[in-house]
């Protein structure tokens, strides 16, 4: 999905998804993960965040990545 995309699409309150980058940081088995430069839309009304598919599908392949080599502890996009 591009940044163009998350304009066109309404948030459940009324308000327009605003495309961003952003860093997420999550912690999974006591392990600290950080994904750089994460596409994410948001919407400025309510502040609910949204992924798109592809983005979501890049952080689990990292995630199994991590768990089969326990080195990698930052992923960039």
């Amino acid at each position: 999905m591009t940044s163009t995309t998350f304009r066109r699409q309404t948030c459940p309150c009324g308000g327009r998804f605003e495309p961003r980058l952003v860093t997420v940081r999550m912690t999974v088995r006591g392990q600290l993960e950080v994904f750089d430069d994460v596409l994410q839309g948001a919407c400025p009304n309510c502040g609910s965040r949204v992924y798109d598919a592809d983005t979501l599908e890049r952080i689990e392949a990292a995630m199994q990545a991590r768990a089969l080599d326990p080195s990698l502890t930052r992923v960039n996009r």
